[in-house]
């Protein structure tokens, strides 16, 4: 609707007049992706890929009104409008709070003043307008794991608690250490390697994949989006964002070929996608 409108495309505009302003430092407009779904709507769902700290960014925008470096980003009415309950008795919903515009309204969770957007297996931003406090909480979605609602508001309470509540004696800061992922050397492989893998792909759960390649740059388009995936050897790809490898495998049996199939280890954790072409 918003490009129907303005003959604009929404996440350019997105990216010149949120991100850019909000100093962003890892949001692109690779990290975005319209999901067209004709059987449900002739709209498509609008998606992003977003570290923690962008989504603390807008957080913070939202927190001091739309205000930025101040420049008045958003208009403060709109903050008002869309962040106070329009929808409310929501029936199983309801413990999620009441609904404003894209935005859930969650006073009677924390008993105080606070709202929240609430996205897929437990990506949330958290707005504490009393407490001038932003918590933002993501999940890796692409392995499909997910957090329930009710673990979420626990932990989030957890951390009200420890900033309104007396400190202990001496208490002690520990410095958060972020995992370490381990990106695997990338090398360079013939073009005519490389369309030889090119195609299109069925998943039994994921459906139609998309193995396309643009100047030299691989890429897997996925009904969630379009990623890069850089070769580490002849056959062998590192997905960005996903993680798990993906291995082009030549199929010997003509009722394989395209079709694409996950292998897990003992413990059901991902351990490599297998493209058969």
């Amino acid at each position: 609707i918003y490009n129907q409108q303005t003959g604009k495309d929404f996440f350019a505009e997105f990216n010149s007049k949120i991100a850019h302003p909000l100093g962003m430092e890892d949001f692109t407009l690779d990290d975005t992706f319209y999901r067209y779904e004709k059987d449900k709507s002739i709209h498509p769902a609008y998606l992003f890929r977003m570290s923690a700290r962008d989504l603390a960014r807008f957080g913070q925008l939202y927190l001091n009104n739309g205000k930025w470096n101040k420049n008045q980003i958003i208009s403060k009415g709109w903050i008002e409008k869309s962040t106070k309950a329009h929808s409310t008795n929501l029936g199983r919903m309801n413990y999620k709070g009441d609904y404003g515009y894209l935005w859930w309204i969650g006073d009677s969770l924390f008993n105080q003043k606070m709202y929240y957007a609430s996205g897929l297996g437990g990506q949330r931003i958290f707005i504490f307008p009393e407490q001038e406090l932003v918590i933002v909480h993501l999940v890796n979605t692409y392995d499909n794991n997910k957090v329930d609602d009710r673990d979420i508001i626990n932990l989030i309470q957890l951390i009200i608690d420890s900033k309104s509540e007396a400190a202990e004696a001496n208490p002690k800061l520990i410095p958060y250490a972020a995992p370490h992922i381990k990106v695997p050397d990338f090398v360079e492989v013939e073009t005519s390697i490389l369309q030889k893998y090119e195609g299109d792909y069925e998943h039994r759960f994921l459906g139609k994949l998309v193995i396309s390649l643009d100047k030299g740059q691989m890429f897997l388009t996925t009904g969630i989006g379009k990623f890069k995936i850089h070769p580490t050897s002849k056959n062998t790809f590192y997905p960005e964002d996903i993680q798990t490898p993906i291995e082009f495998v030549k199929a010997v049996d003509q009722s394989k070929e395209n079709i694409v199939e996950s292998i897990y280890t003992e413990n059901r954790r991902p351990d490599k996608v297998v493209f058969y072409y």
